[in-house]
């Protein structure tokens, strides 16, 4: 069984650009976010229990079909499935596969499956969700050139979460949001803002990072309307 990454392994392991649900702009949410930290605000204190987590899920596509308004439809093609690891503190692994349905070219392409290191905490009002992608950065083939490249470090992703029985949403944070409040000072704390990919890179300690994200969980309008919706699937 796989052991989480905690901080001291932190540059035995890399981060590459991925999604989580491609293809429909809701689900496309982990990997994306803009706001990434190389330290965990979520350490093993902060993670708790969510028993409601665990188990597979499948997305809910929101199509507008008239003016009435929205209906779900459960298309089956991507799902996450989630377990809890072994030990005292409540670490999660998150694998993730599917179809991705291209709109450009109505072609249906299989991904994954991709794999999450995951725990659950609190951050101001919100429960969250901070991630990692589970892959050794032995098995990659990082180029030479890159000394500080935000697509290739170590890095956590946060997300807001509600979860039940039988519904599972996530958000991200408004990364434009969380970039004025750091750089203007009202949420201080170090950080790296990549020139190329405009990525900001929180770079300080797990308590600096914490600190930052609870700061920022106060403004209003943090979250992105976006919501990504998954329904149990029938056991």
């Amino acid at each position: 069984m796989r052991a989480y990454v905690s901080p001291t392994n932190a540059a035995r392991r890399a981060t590459l650009r991925t999604v989580l649900f491609a293809g429909v702009a809701p689900f496309a949410l982990v990997g994306c976010s803009d706001v990434v930290s190389l330290a965990p605000a979520i350490t093993d204190q902060d993670a708790y229990e969510v028993p409601d987590f665990v188990g597979e899920w499948r997305a809910v596509d929101t199509l507008t079909v008239d003016s009435s308004g929205n209906v779900e439809v459960e298309d089956g093609l991507r799902r996450m499935r989630i377990h809890r690891l072994d030990g005292p503190v409540p670490n999660y692994v998150i694998d993730t596969w599917g179809v991705e349905k291209r709109d450009s070219t109505k072609i249906a392409v299989p991904y994954g499956p991709r794999s999450y290191d995951a725990r659950v905490g609190r951050i101001g009002p919100f429960s969250v969700m901070e991630i990692r992608p589970a892959m050794e950065v032995d098995s990659l083939l990082i180029a030479a050139d890159h000394a500080y490249d935000p697509a290739l470090q170590a890095t956590y992703e946060m997300l807001a979460i509600e979860v039940d029985s039988s519904t599972l949403k996530l958000w991200l944070f408004e990364a434009d949001s969380v970039h004025e409040a750091v750089t203007d000072g009202r949420c201080p704390g170090p950080y790296y803002v990549d020139p190329h990919r405009q990525h900001m890179v929180l770079t300080g300690s797990s308590e600096q990072v914490r600190a930052i994200w609870t700061c920022v969980s106060a403004l209003p309008g943090v979250l992105n309307p976006d919501t990504a919706i998954l329904r149990r699937a029938p056991r």
